[in-house]
Formats: C-alpha cells, sequence, structure tokens
C-alpha cells in the first residue's frame, strides 16, 4: 500500500482560475464571429447573467454562482467582438470604396512616417517593372464629391508608386489616387487578407502614381506629435549608415519592425527554414534585449529590484517606439507582468500570468483570437510552461557529482556548459515545433524539420546582433566610431544567420510542402493539448504523448488528406467517379485551369500570371491544396507568354509533377523565361514531352478524353499566341474547349475546320478583341463562356459579343475562381464571389455557391 504523503509536505494546490475565464470569452469571442448573432441578443444575455449571478450569490448558491458569472464573461466578449468587428461610423472610408479601385481626391492625416518598401524582383518571369514604393498609414479625414468636401472617417494605407516624399507623422495631405477597399479572397483556400484588414479596422487603400499628385496642406502645431516619427527615421537612418548595406534591412527588421525593406525573396527564405519569426518584433527579441538588465543584476552592477524596473520601463518604450505593434504589444504584456509578479515574489510565468496577457490583448483586440500571430506566441510559451520541469531540470542534486564538475579544467566547464544551453535550446525549439507543426501547416502549408536545429544555431547570432544593432542606435548619436564597431558585428552576426538559413533551405528533407490538416483535426489537437495542460488528471509520460501526436496525425492529418485526394472532393452528393470538375482560377490577368479526372488524376493547364510569378502561384496553390491534390499528372503550357507559364517554376517546389505537355514552338523558344522554366523542369526531373496538332493526352481513364486540335507540329508564322495549344476535352457527351491565347493565323485554321458545339469554352487570349469573339462564338456555339482576366484589362464588347451568340459568361476577375461540374447530370457552375463585396457590407463569401439561375 502506498504510503500517504505527510500533510506537511504536501504542495498547495494551485488555482488557475484566470484560465477558465480567458477560455470562457475566447468562446463568446468565436460565437459571434461564426453565428453573428444581434447585439441586443448578447447584451440581453450579459444582462440576464449578471442578474442570475447577483441572486444566485443572495442565496448562497455559489457553484451556480461561478457558472452565470462564467456565461456573462463569455457574452461580454462576444459583445465586444461584435463592436469591434461590425460597428464602424456611418461615414467610414468603406462606404465609398468599389469593386473596383476608383478615382479619388482624399484627404488624410498621417499616422506614421512613410517607409520605403522593398522592389519587388523583376527578371524574365517578372516582367512588369516595379518602382520605388512607399507605404504610410493614414487617417482619412473627407473625400471630394464633385466640388464639396464629403466627411469620411477610418484607417487607410497610403500606397505611392513614386519617388520618396517629404513627409512626417501628423501632416495632413491631399492626395489624387486612386481608392480601393480590402479585397476578399477570389480562390477557396486563399488566405483572407480582407479579414485580416478588417481585424485592424484598417478598411481602404488609395494607391498614388506621382508625387505632385500629393499635396502636404498643414503639419502639427506642436513638435511631440513627430516625435516618435522622427526618431524612427533617425534610427533607421543610423541603421542603414553603420551596418553593411546588404543586412541593413534584417537589422532594420528586427530592431525597429520594418519588414517593408525586406525583399519577397529575403522572407521567403525565413519562411522555409522556419526562422520566419526572427523578422517580426516579438517575445524572443524584447526578452533578449530585457535579459541585458538581468545580466547585469547577475554580475552585480545593479540590484534585483531596480533591474526588474528597468526591464518594465525599457519594455514599455521599446513597445512605443515601435508604434504598439500586434507582436509587440503581446510580448510587452507577458515581459511586464512577469517582472510585476517577480517583484511581489511569485515564481514568474504561470498558467494564470498567461489568462491574464491573453484577456489584455484581446482587450486590445479580440479579433487576435483568429489571427495565426497571437495563436503561436501564446502557443509557443504555454508549451514552454508546461515543459519546464523537462526543459529546466535544475542544478545537480549529488554533491558528488557537483564537486566532480567543480574540479575539471577551465576549457572542459566552458564546452559542457556550452553544449548544456545548446541542448537545452534544442529542446525549447523541439517542443515548440511539436506543438506548432498542426497550425503553421494548417496556414501556411509548409512543414520545416530543419527549424529544429536552425533556431537553436540562430540564438547566439541574433542576440549578438541585438545587442550590437541597440548599441549602433545608441552611440550612432553621438560616437561614429562606436557606432561603426557595433555595426560590423550586427552585420556579421546577421551574416552567419544568413548564411545558416542559406544552407537549412537547400538541405534535402529541410522542408517540404503540405495541405494541412482539415479545421476539425485542429480542433481536436489542440482541445486535447488545452486539456492536457490544465487538467491534472491527464498528466501523462513523454513517450505517451509522442504516441498520441503520432496517432493524431496518422488518423486526423494523413489518411485524410491521402483519401481526399484518391478518391476526390468535387462533390459530396456523388461518386467522383462519375464527374469532371474544371475550376478556373483567379490569377488576375493569367490563365490557369485545375482539371479533376475520374480516375483521381489532375490535368493543369497553364499556371502563370501577368506580373507577379509568386502571386499566381499562390493562388493556384491554395486552390490545389484546398482540394488536398499534392501531385499533378500533367502539366499542359499552352505557349511561350510568360502570364501561361511563369508561376509553374515555383510549383515545381511545391508539388510533384509527373509529366509537362509543350508544344514544338515553345521547346524552340529561345527566350531566357522559357530557358529558366525548362532549367527547373531539368532540376525537378519532370518529363517533358511534345505535343501537337492531331495528338492524345495519354489518361488513366476511359470516361474523358483530351485532343490536341492544334497547332500543327510545324506551327505557323505568327506569334506565340497564334501556336497556342487548343485542347478539346470531351467527358460525359459534354465538350470542353481550351483555346489558349488563340489568335491570327491559329485562330482561323481553326475557324476554317467544321464547327464543335461546345458546353463549356474558356475565351481565346483572355476575351481580347484580337482574339475575333463573335466569330468564335459563332463557330463553337457554346453554352457558358469563362474568361480569365482581371476586370480592368477586359473589353466590354468582347463580353458582349458571346452574350449576343446566347452564352453566359463568367469573368474570374469579377467572380473569382469558377468551378464547372460536367457529369452525365448536366453542366453545374459555381463562382466563389457573389454579390457588391464592398457595399457597405463587409462580408467576405466561406465558399461556392450553385447558381441556379440557368
Amino acid at each position: 500500500m502506498t504510503r500517504p504523503t505527510p500533510i506537511e509536505n504536501r504542495k498547495p494546490k494551485q488555482r488557475q482560475p484566470l484560465v477558465l475565464v480567458v477560455l470562457v470569452v475566447c468562446l463568446g469571442v468565436f460565437f459571434d464571429r461564426t453565428m453573428d448573432p444581434s447585439p441586443k441578443v448578447l447584451l440581453g444575455a450579459f444582462v440576464i447573467a449578471m442578474l442570475a449571478w447577483f441572486v444566485l450569490i443572495r442565496v448562497g448558491k455559489f457553484r451556480y454562482a461561478v457558472l452565470a458569472l462564467l456565461l456573462s464573461w463569455a457574452t461580454l466578449g462576444g459583445l465586444w467582438h461584435h463592436i469591434h468587428w461590425n460597428w464602424y461610423p456611418s461615414q467610414t472610408i468603406s462606404r465609398f470604396t468599389a469593386n473596383e479601385s476608383t478615382l479619388v481626391c482624399i484627404r488624410l492625416k498621417l499616422v506614421n512616417e512613410p517607409r520605403s518598401v522593398a522592389a519587388k524582383v523583376q527578371d524574365s518571369l517578372n516582367p512588369i517593372p516595379a518602382g520605388n514604393r512607399t507605404r504610410v498609414l493614414t487617417r482619412v479625414q473627407a473625400i471630394r464629391d464633385g466640388e464639396d468636401w464629403v466627411e469620411a472617417t477610418g484607417l487607410a494605407d497610403l500606397v505611392i508608386h513614386d519617388e520618396p516624399i517629404a513627409m512626417q507623422s501628423g501632416d495632413v495631405v491631399e492626395v489624387f489616387g486612386r481608392l480601393v477597399g480590402s479585397d476578399s479572397t477570389r480562390n477557396p483556400g486563399q488566405f483572407n487578407f480582407r479579414d485580416l484588414a478588417r481585424s485592424r479596422r484598417k478598411l481602404a487603400t488609395v494607391h498614388c502614381y506621382f508625387t505632385d499628385s500629393v499635396h502636404r496642406l498643414s503639419s502639427p502645431a506642436l513638435a511631440v506629435f513627430q516625435l516618435r516619427s522622427k526618431l524612427r527615421k533617425r534610427l533607421n537612418e543610423l541603421t542603414w549608415q553603420h551596418v553593411d548595406e546588404k543586412r541593413a534591412p534584417f537589422a532594420a527588421a528586427i530592431l525597429l519592425g520594418n519588414r517593408e525593406q525586406l525583399s519577397s525573396v529575403e522572407r521567403e527564405r525565413f519562411l522555409k527554414t522556419g526562422t520566419v519569426h526572427l523578422l517580426a518584433i516579438s517575445g524572443l527579441h524584447i526578452g533578449i534585449l530585457a535579459a541585458l538588465f538581468f545580466l547585469l543584476y547577475r554580475i552585480g552592477a545593479m540590484r534585483r529590484t531596480a533591474a526588474l524596473l528597468c526591464t518594465i520601463m525599457f519594455v514599455i518604450f521599446y513597445a512605443w517606439l515601435v508604434e504598439f505593434r500586434p507582436p509587440v504589444l503581446r510580448a510587452s504584456i507577458l515581459i511586464v507582468l512577469f517582472s510585476i509578479a517577480r517583484l511581489k515574489g511569485k515564481n514568474g510565468l504561470s498558467y494564470n500570468l498567461l489568462a491574464l496577457a491573453g484577456l489584455i490583448v484581446l482587450a486590445f483586440n479580440p479579433s487576435d483570437l483568429f489571427q495565426i500571430g497571437p495563436q503561436f506566441s501564446f502557443l509557443a510559451v504555454t508549451t514552454i510552461v508546461f515543459c519546464r520541469p523537462w526543459i529546466y531540470p535544475g542544478p545537480e542534486q549529488d554533491p558528488l557529482k557537483r564537486l566532480i564538475a567543480n574540479t575539471r579544467g577551465t576549457p572542459v566547464r566552458i564546452f559542457r556548459w556550452v553544449g548544456r544551453n545548446f541542448w537545452t535550446a534544442f529542446k525549447v525549439s523541439a517542443v515548440i515545433w511539436l506543438a506548432a507543426v498542426p497550425l503553421v501547416a494548417f496556414h501556411f502549408h509548409l512543414v520545416v524539420p530543419i527549424s529544429l536545429v536552425l533556431n537553436p544555431l540562430v540564438m547566439i547570432p541574433i542576440a549578438i546582433g541585438l545587442y550590437s544593432g541597440l548599441g549602433v542606435l545608441v552611440f550612432g548619436w553621438f560616437w561614429s566610431g562606436a557606432a561603426g564597431f557595433f555595426g560590423q558585428i550586427c552585420g556579421s552576426s546577421l551574416g552567419v544567420i544568413d548564411l545558416l538559413i542559406e544552407r537549412g533551405e537547400s538541405l534535402p528533407g529541410g522542408h517540404f510542402w503540405a495541405s494541412g490538416p482539415d479545421t476539425w483535426a485542429i480542433a481536436i489537437f489542440y482541445s486535447g493539448l488545452f486539456v492536457l495542460l490544465t487538467c491534472s488528471w491527464t498528466k501523462l509520460s513523454g513517450r505517451w504523448l509522442l504516441a498520441i501526436v503520432f496517432v493524431w496525425t496518422a488518423f486526423a492529418w494523413v489518411l485524410p488528406n491521402w483519401h481526399t485526394a484518391t478518391n476526390g472532393s468535387v462533390s459530396r452528393n456523388r461518386e467522383p467517379q462519375d464527374e469532371l470538375c474544371c475550376t478556373f482560377v483567379d490569377t488576375g490577368h493569367g490563365c490557369s485551369v485545375v482539371l479533376q479526372l475520374p480516375g483521381h488524376q489532375t490535368v493543369l493547364y497553364d499556371a502563370g500570371c501577368l506580373g507577379s510569378a509568386h502571386y499566381g502561384m499562390v493562388n493556384i496553390s491554395s486552390v490545389l491544396w484546398d482540394q488536398k491534390i499534392h501531385h499533378i499528372d500533367a502539366l499542359v503550357i499552352s505557349h511561350a507568354d510568360v502570364d501561361h507559364f511563369n508561376s509553374a517554376v515555383e510549383l515545381c517546389e511545391r508539388f510533384s509533377i509527373g509529366v509537362v505537355y509543350l508544344s514544338p514552338m515553345m521547346l524552340a523558344n529561345e527566350s531566357e523565361a522559357v530557358n529558366l522554366f525548362l532549367r527547373a523542369l531539368r532540376d525537378e526531373e519532370i518529363e517533358v514531352r511534345e505535343i501537337f496538332g492531331g495528338k492524345r493526352l495519354k489518361l488513366d481513364t476511359e470516361e474523358i478524353e483530351m485532343f490536341v486540335l492544334g497547332p500543327t507540329s510545324s506551327g505557323n508564322s505568327g506569334n506565340d499566341n497564334s501556336n497556342s495549344l487548343v485542347i478539346l476535352v470531351e467527358a460525359f457527351s459534354k465538350r470542353l474547349l481550351l483555346p489558349g491565347d488563340l489568335e491570327d493565323e491559329g485562330l482561323q485554321e481553326l475557324l476554317d475546320t467544321p464547327s464543335i458545339d461546345c458546353d463549356l469554352v474558356m475565351a481565346p487570349h483572355h476575351g481580347s478583341l484580337n482574339s475575333r469573339p463573335h466569330e468564335f462564338a459563332e463557330w463553337a456555339r457554346p453554352e457558358e463562356v469563362v474568361i480569365s482576366s482581371s476586370v480592368q484589362r477586359l473589353k466590354g464588347e468582347a463580353v458582349e459579343a458571346f452574350e449576343d451568340s446566347g452564352s453566359r459568361v463568367w469573368i474570374t476577375g469579377r467572380d473569382g475562381a469558377v468551378r464547372c461540374v460536367l457529369s452525365r447530370n448536366g453542366l453545374e457552375i459555381s463562382k466563389w464571389i457573389h454579390g457588391d463585396r464592398n457595399d457597405g457590407e463587409y462580408f467576405s463569401q466561406r465558399g461556392f455557391r450553385r447558381d441556379l439561375s440557368k
């Protein structure tokens, strides 16, 4: 029989009441976001809950009173979120935005200093030049309506696509430009930037293309309103002055939060290696900087109380300096609460303290509950608190072992000390990685094993970079020599990080892309993790925890994704073998069509975007991952225009591709863009096959056939568009025609052949008038026409030509992704975007809707 523990040796049970409070508040916020109840209902429920709590307290029913109090907290959280999410002044700037950008004259007040944005990488795959850009957050004051000024309110970004302008915080400016509302998702599975902007109550963007279109009207009378702006500007200048130019953007990002100065290619490298958190000023950065005061305390240069008070003041000042950005605010709240707890003799970090920090964060912005930044921040700290006994086992208790350790030589003790600290850093990295893998895969479709090693390795260089960067910011004001010395150290340490990230990115197996778990799997995982962390009866050994994670990964992530990928997810109401799903992806002015065939095959026709190849890749990938597609059986590129294939280069890195079909003319094309594409295919060891008119694509299904109607093997004398591959798909007695950018001689050759009645057609050349839409519509006689184009570049005459022929027209630039399902039951079409997206209502569509008007 187990002997009972003596009463005097029992530890008092630690209560964490705020954990339950923050949980019910989060449930209330979640309920309001998903169900969108009336604020009167929430207010009524809050009043009833408080009255019930008061009555139950009076009659001594304390347990029921606690339930009533928790219900009041839940309704209060939901009500606060409803106010933050839905309530705006009647003259908010979103009332003046339309589906497309509109020319405006608007009056704005600058909230912070203008910041230069790193130019987009321009090469043969990204042909549109990207010049200087400056971004600044503003507060709207008025907008001109004819000759009158109308009051307007709200936050808006001002983006100047020209040389930087001498402006500062507090200036009132008059801008002639284009006003556009925050765009919703345009494809399934895409990240919703509109919800992100709405959570920050930033409802519009003003684009200005000429510096002469910005006129400063006034500056603030008191210089104190410009103090932070001037200070940040000066500190940024000192960073670029004393740190090597190649490392200065990295230094400005980690010291001042100026991530805009880093190129998209650099940010992508950090993402692929699981070190993207280094670019955002977070708990890691502030903790390292604040640790300087604890170091002074350790060496006896400062008392404990003074060190804690200096930490609090430094963190508050630093948060103010970087404008209380969300990650800084979260980290500052945690560190300040931790320091206050230590001042009062508490043990520091605890679940109760984390819950209090969470409540404060939700009080500032309840929408943070749905953002990955706050989710990851609190998940990481909570995991460290839970695993603290394993991560930090404490000093050696055996006196003999301590004596032996003290008698070892200095080099041995230093080596063992470094080894222990690296092992501790590795354990911290491992537990955070295990806890965050589902969350990162869900949001970014990425799993990064290499981060287990890289994150411990970069700890020392990032600490040196932060401390030396702080030396640059301090000494740069009055001692250029010392600032230059610290700048060299900062640049060298950040160079070490760049080298590690470069090696980690190129390491085979260091990262891989995946569709990520479903929402229900994420809910199960983190609900179980919450129970594990908060309930004492769930204490399990490390082996059992790993076993549970393995079982969850297998049955909630890998197997469901594999089953969906091999059995299709086109429709829940019919067998996938009985239909063909065709999704026209919205890539702006570009082309990409995803064909999901019976037999679990995927064919991708074109993959490009005019402008940013990365933008097109993100949109195409979101559709593929939404359908749990990890392998593309065949990629067909219609012709050698970059807006039809430039995104395929990055797609090769994210998806396995069985074979790529190209025309002889494209294979013979010697342009730099085509060479880059072919080189990427060779690097990934992807087979390339030549196809031309009269050929068929080899498929594993007898239900569908794909014919190549043109061009001939020798092509014609026209341009690349004229030699576009024309694919005819026959499925279930239905016909789908994909003509690429067909025009000129190639189009005439097609029109000279016997006409084909098509059920669904993609308009040639994005609906261009050069593709002769009247004649093409008469030849194909389509019932449905999809135009893959942005609205700005589309000619109304082309739409009218198809409508006059009796066709119904869908436009990806207007409707978002268009999904067409061909089956024995007929043809069904649905679109992603419905209604007026900016007509005073600020809601994005959650998915496709069936169009039953036909």
